[in-house]
């Protein structure tokens, strides 16, 4: 043994060593070598059996600096601090001037060596400490600063004091024991734990206080290491990352309360409330094994193609699970709350029956690219909180090799509302079926494909198919004590029946069929789309309907009966008429719309029907369809709706237009009105549309034949009273559409165009002088070529007998144009042929009791003519003309055009006869009488409402017989030429001998007939000259001589002629 005491025992005593002193013995040798002089108070050294060695220096004093190599044998000490110092096992790192005191050099502990770092910074950069079977305690802030620990195995690390680590490099190994026994011990470096470890030897740390690391601890877990976690709330801060075969024990309650945790190896929930914070990331085949209740209540756990198994109750009740991987119940209870994110893998839950596990689950990507694909695979029963899913994907499913049904049921207090677009799938063919049970109060939103059929039950909370989008689907049958909700943009239908005490509503812009007959007593509420039925009393008598506005109850064909019905939108009975919508209660209308589908005829007319068994109250629209009907006169009506209570809703037709300030519908010929009562059976609170009107005027005096007295009946027969209070049958008349009075006087209007004039209303008097009526060059005026053109206007009234009793008022314009030339002669007379253009506008004002309205015609034509000119002044004019029109009827009541450009083809034909008888030289008689045919060919047409006009007939043979009076003058004018004035007047008498015109407006045949006889008188005059030209023009009246003032006409015309 060798036994150096330097300086000892001598207080304040300084000992300079020489620059590389060497102490040697025969054993053993001890060197000390050094560049500079070193300070030392006290140093002892026993050396034994082991070897010490000091390279360079050594200095123990005021801030000690060690530099070089030590190691300290077994059983060697070290006494460090200002006070004579005793040899023993144990170094004392100590004070403040000591900084650094482990600074720079290489230390070996060997056997038993007890190391006390008591100052800052006891270890610090460059410090390389390497014990082995050694006691380290750090018992200061910042003990450890930076520097490196490298165990070589079986030493015990104890941690006592806060910041005791904050810097540097510490690798535990084979066989250590660390504990840490201080708040904060670790808030810096980096701690590796396992480095030279087997399974046999593996080292510990244990966390016997509470927040042992700080944010700026790490710590490294290599393979068979081993975390004690024995203090409550243990861990809450620094980064933790464990490798594969490496053990987390957590053994205290709130055992880890934060931190990052990189999880490779094994983590231990073995007491309640173990983890209660930080974030876990299991990585390649890290695994968490929960060993008791309650073991997980808070923090982020996320599962990379990990597992995660729970065998106890209450295993998981808060936190965020994020699932890629496999998440596996199997006991009852073991999830009752938290929240698991599923991005890939399996959800499965083994759980028996009757179980409950209370959890909240979302499927969601791992980013905004991806989609979940995780599942959820369920035995028997379970209980979710919540479910959600944001892109669209993952499924629930019945776990397939399990034969067994299960139930997945959602309670919504725990976590809230809940969203899911993935799928839950049963199997029913293989007894894996699955039922869906809602609880808790909140919405549960279902926008996948899910084919689950054991059903749906609601409890408590809402049910929502569909987020408004299309997607999102449930089979089977729906017990709904609370609200269920269907939300889609598309058309779906629905086979389940549903039952319970809960409400249904329609969201959405699409429409639902219900095609099962259901008995839920809730209400009904259509607040957007379509409700549509799909069988026939699919609401067995049970539902109050409330329909919002802008959506729609199509009984789509079916009859329904409903409990209630508050209309705000539409009903729709169908696409055909015979629907019959049966209301057991109350009939409300908030400015809602009722659609019925009609065949609008007479009485019988098949049609939808609305029974109120209740009261009504409110307004509403009637909008009535028509499917083929052609109108007809009705007598009591056509009854929609049947009131059993107190008829106190209003009911408005939604019209066409308006009739006696009555909205007004148009089928065919008739209009139809929506009445109240019957005019049969007296006011009956019932709705009729009728094709009928009361008349107001009815026959003052009428004339019913006598009926003889009958025999007195010995036992009478009681009859009620009739009701006097309404007019009878007889008092009503038809209520014709609008159009009806343009189309009857269309023809009429027509006629009035296609006419032909006479002789004299076409070439004046220029043919006056072969008739003898004046002294003229007769082989001049024969050999000559003509051009003559005119112009004519006529104002026309007309109230001819027809079936709307209308009037009419037409002003015609006429302009005609032609040329004519003599074609033979001999010494009888000569024979002259002209050709003839003509353009007519007319513009035709009808009133009518049902609508006044106008007829706009134009046409184009040519003409031809053919005259006889006798030496004994007879003249025979024979004309034909040939018209087409086109014509634009509108109704002024209606606001609607009724047909435009409508074709017609017109024809007449005519010819007349006169004779002229000198009276003297100034005065000349000619009696003449006129034949004219003239006919209109109708193109067959649809008005504005469908309603068909055709079988048009229009033909008039009218004959006219007149006698004109002619004075004429005539003298030479300036050139030679003789000139001359004509002046006549003429008396005519028309008759018409056919019966006028006819048309029919779908199967209602009308016709329209004028008195036969008129009579006219006219005057005209005639001036030429310079043997070429001449003017003419003509006025007149014609007027029925029954009622001139109703049917009359004024006539005049203007004309000249040129020869040459």
């Amino acid at each position: 043994m060798i036994n150096v005491c330097l300086g000892c025992h001598a207080a304040n005593m300084t000992t300079r060593l020489p620059t590389s002193p060497n102490v040697q013995s025969k054993k053993e040798w001890f060197s000390m070598l050094s560049r500079n002089q070193y300070d030392y108070q006290c140093a002892f050294l026993r050396t034994q059996r082991r070897l010490s060695r000091f390279y360079k220096s050594l200095l123990l004093s005021g801030t000690t600096i060690l530099l070089g190599f030590i190691n300290i044998g077994y059983a060697s000490a070290y006494c460090f601090d200002k006070t004579p110092c005793t040899a023993g096992e144990t170094i004392n790192v100590e004070e403040a001037d000591h900084y650094s005191a482990m600074k720079n050099p290489e230390w070996y502990f060997d056997e038993k060596a007890v190391v006390n770092l008591n100052v800052a910074h006891s270890v610090n950069a460059g410090a390389y400490l390497v014990p082995e079977r050694s006691t380290i305690n750090f018992n200061t802030a910042s003990a450890f600063s930076n520097g490196r620990l490298f165990s070589r195995g079986y030493n015990n690390f104890n941690l006592n004091a806060s910041n005791s680590v904050t810097g540097g490099l510490l690798e535990f190994g084979l066989g250590d024991k660390i504990y840490v026994t201080a708040e904060n011990a670790v808030n810096g470096g980096l701690i590796k734990i396992g480095s030279n470890s087997t399974t046999d030897l593996q080292p510990q740390l244990f966390i016997d206080s509470r927040n042992a690391f700080g944010q700026n601890a790490k710590l490294l877990m290599q393979p068979w290491s081993i975390l004690n976690i024995r203090a409550e709330n243990g861990i809450g801060a620094g980064e933790i990352t464990t490798q594969g075969w490496s053990t987390i024990n957590v053994n205290a309650s709130h055992g880890i309360i934060g931190g990052n945790w990189f999880i490779g190896g094994v983590l231990n929930a073995n007491t309640p409330y173990s983890i209660m914070g930080g974030k876990f990331i299991f990585e390649n085949f890290g695994y968490l094994d929960i060993h008791s209740e309650y073991a997980i209540g808070g923090g982020e756990v996320w599962l990379n193609n990990n597992t995660l198994r729970l065998e106890k109750e209450n295993s998981i009740f808060g936190g965020t699970q994020y699932v890629r991987g496999y998440f596996i119940v199997n006991e009852t209870n073991a999830v009752t709350g938290g929240h698991q994110i599923l991005h890939s893998g399996e959800y499965r839950i083994f759980a028996e029956n009757g179980t409950t596990n209370n959890v909240r689950v979302t499927f969601a990507g791992k980013d905004d690219t991806t989609k979940s694909t995780a599942t959820i695979g369920l035995f028997e029963s379970t209980v979710f909180g919540s479910i959600n899913s944001y892109d669209g994907s993952g499924k629930i499913y019945n776990w397939t090799e399990i034969k067994k049904p299960v139930t997945l049921t959602i309670d919504g207090s725990l976590l809230g509302d809940s969203y899911f677009s993935g799928q839950i799938i049963g199997f029913p063919k293989r007894n894996e079926d699955l039922r869906l049970v809602l609880e808790g109060g909140k919405k549960l939103t279902l926008t996948g494909e899910n084919t689950y059929g054991l059903g749906t039950v609601i409890n408590s909370g809402t049910l929502s198919i569909g987020d408004g989008n299309n997607t999102g689907s449930i089979i089977g049958d729906v017990l709904n004590n609370d609200r269920l909700v269907f939300n889609r943009s598309d058309d779906i239908g629905f086979d389940g029946a549903i039952s319970g005490r809960g409400s249904l509503e329609k969201r959405g812009i699409g429409s639902l069929t219900l095609n099962a007959q259901n008995i839920y007593t809730g209400a009904t509420n259509i607040n957007n789309g379509t409700l549509k039925a799909g069988n026939i009393d699919i609401f067995k008598n049970s539902s109050n309907i409330t329909v919002a506005k802008n959506s729609v109850f199509d009984l789509n064909n079916y009859d329904q009966t409903v409990n209630a019905l508050t209309n705000n939108g539409f009903v729709y009975f169908g696409s055909k008429p015979g629907t019959i919508l049966t209301i057991q209660g109350n009939y409300t209308g908030n400015e809602g719309t009722l659609v019925f589908n009609t065949v609008l005829g007479d009485d019988k007319s098949l049609t939808d029907k609305m029974t109120i068994n209740g009261d009504t109250s409110g307004k509403s629209y009637i909008d009535v369809i028509n499917h083929g009907g052609i109108g007809g006169l009705t007598n009591e009506g056509i009854k929609l709706i049947t009131v059993g209570g107190r008829s106190n809703g209003d009911f408005k037709l939604v019209s066409d237009y308006q009739f006696n300030n009555q909205p007004t519908v148009v089928v065919g010929a008739y209009g139809y009105q929506l009445f109240k009562g019957s005019n049969v059976n007296g006011d009956d609170g019932n709705w009729y549309l009728r094709s009928n009107l009361y008349d107001e005027k009815p026959d003052p005096n009428p004339k019913p034949k006598p009926k003889p007295e009958p025999e007195p009946d010995p036992d009478p027969e009681v009859k009620p009273t009739p009701d006097l209070s309404r007019p009878t049958q007889q008092k009503y008349k038809p209520i014709y559409q609008p159009g009806v009075p343009i189309y009857e006087g269309y023809l009429h209007s027509l006629q009035q165009m296609n006419v032909v004039g006479t002789l004299r209303e076409r070439i004046g008097a220029r043919y006056n002088s072969l008739l003898g009526i004046a002294d003229f060059d007769i082989d001049n005026a024969a050999n000559a070529m003509g051009f003559w053109m005119r112009s004519e206007g006529s104002f026309n009234q007309a109230q001819p007998s027809s079936k709307t009793g209308y009037s009419s008022e037409s002003n015609i314009f006429k302009f005609q144009a032609g040329i004519d030339g003599d074609l033979w002669e001999n010494d009888e007379g000569v024979l002259i042929g002209g050709i003839a253009y003509h353009h007519v506008d007319s513009d035709t004002n009808i009133q009518s009791l049902y609508g006044d309205g106008d007829i706009k015609s134009r046409s184009n034509g040519i003409g031809a003519s053919l005259t006889w000119l006798g030496n004994d002044n007879l003249y025979v004019d024979a004309q034909m003309q040939y018209s087409w029109y086109k014509s634009n009827l509108k109704s002024d009541l209606a606001k609607k055009t009724l047909i435009k450009d409508n074709h017609a083809f017109g024809q007449v034909y005519s010819i007349e006869v006169g004779k002229s008888y000198h009276l003297n030289d100034s005065w000349s008689l000619t009696p003449q009488a006129q034949l004219s045919y003239s006919m209109i060919d109708l193109d067959s047409f649809q008005d504005v409402w469908n309603t068909a006009i055709n079988d048009s007939k229009s033909r008039n043979l009218r004959g006219r017989y007149a006698i004109a009076l002619d004075w004429h003058d005539q003298w030479q004018g300036a050139g030679g030429t003789i000139d001359s004035l004509h002046i006549f007047g003429i008396a005519n008498v028309y008759n018409e001998f056919l019966d006028g015109n006819g048309l029919k407006v779908d199967d209602l045949k009308l016709t329209d007939s004028s008195s036969n006889v008129w009579g006219g008188i006219g005057i005209g005059a005639d001036y030429k000259w310079d043997d070429k030209y001449s003017v003419f023009g003509q006025v007149s009246f014609d007027g029925d001589f029954k009622a001139p003032s109703q049917n009359n006409g004024f006539k005049g015309n203007v004309g000249f002629t040129l020869k040459w």
